[in-house]
């Protein structure tokens, strides 16, 4: 027996650090469908929009733009407008909130615009911002 086990395993860094997002993303996941199943003993979202929202929680899990909860009430909310609704979006950093508003839209028969004014560090340099 090895006095030392780290010596024993020697993974790569990249490696590690993947086996680790990996965890965090499943944890995130199983977390999200717990809350989903909590909610009126699952009967307030469908099974096709709970595979949504689990599917927006798989890839955005480590994004720290307003909570999980924020992002369900944004779906829900969207999901719960008239099948010919069109909502306008003004502003976003990454994406998150559209997405969650877009893919309720989406459930319910919607659509929706996102706006966003961006210069880069390149424009307002040479614009002299």
């Amino acid at each position: 027996m090895h006095e030392n086990h780290d010596k024993c395993i020697n993974f790569p860094e990249k490696k590690v650090k993947w086996i680790r997002n990996w965890l965090e993303r499943r944890r995130a996941v199983n977390e999200a469908r717990k809350i989903l199943n909590s909610c009126h003993e699952g009967k307030l979202f469908s099974q096709t929009q709970q595979e949504d929202l689990l599917a927006l929680r798989k890839f955005f899990w480590r994004e720290k733009m307003g909570s999980w909860l924020e992002r369900l009430t944004l779906y829900r909310m969207a999901a719960s407008l008239k099948p010919d609704a069109t909502l306008v979006e003004i502003g976003s950093w990454v994406g998150v909130s559209t997405c969650y508003i877009g893919c309720g839209l989406r459930s319910g028969g919607g659509g929706g615009y996102c706006g966003r004014r961006y210069l880069s560090w390149f424009d307002r340099r040479r614009a002299g911002i």
